[in-house]
């Protein structure tokens, strides 16, 4: 699964998850989206370590050890990690809306307009 497959359905289908499932889940992202821009490297794959001490020292990322793996693994791996067991747990739910002239996948299961090619299927 390449990344921007697994942060669709992050983005869309994390609901599916129970709230205790969602936890750990919600707080490690948190920490990715509290990381500080690199603009040598666009795609930051390391959470920013003042983000982290505030959301631990808030109780929004648990010191546990599983919250401390995700957290070393990177965000793209994290991110497919995530994604691979909801779409394993929950295959018949969640639909990935491609483009059905160039494949590419659209920005929400809704969409019916390419943003690639511009093909609008309404």
């Amino acid at each position: 699964m390449d990344p921007q497959t697994a942060k669709y359905i992050i983005d869309h289908y994390l609901g599916l998850l129970s709230f205790e499932e969602r936890g750990p889940i919600q707080m490690t992202l948190a920490a990715y989206l509290g990381a500080s821009l690199d603009l040598s490297n666009p795609i930051n794959t390391q959470p920013n370590p003042i983000a982290t001490k505030f959301y631990r020292k808030n109780g929004w990322l648990s010191d546990d050890q599983d919250s401390s793996d995700m957290l070393k693994m990177g965000q793209d791996q994290f991110y497919i990690l995530i994604a691979s067991k909801l779409k394993e747990r929950y295959e018949s739910e969640i639909f990935i809306n491609n483009c059905p002239k160039c494949g590419k996948l659209c920005r929400t299961p809704l969409a019916k307009q390419c943003r690639y090619c511009v093909y609008d299927w309404h």
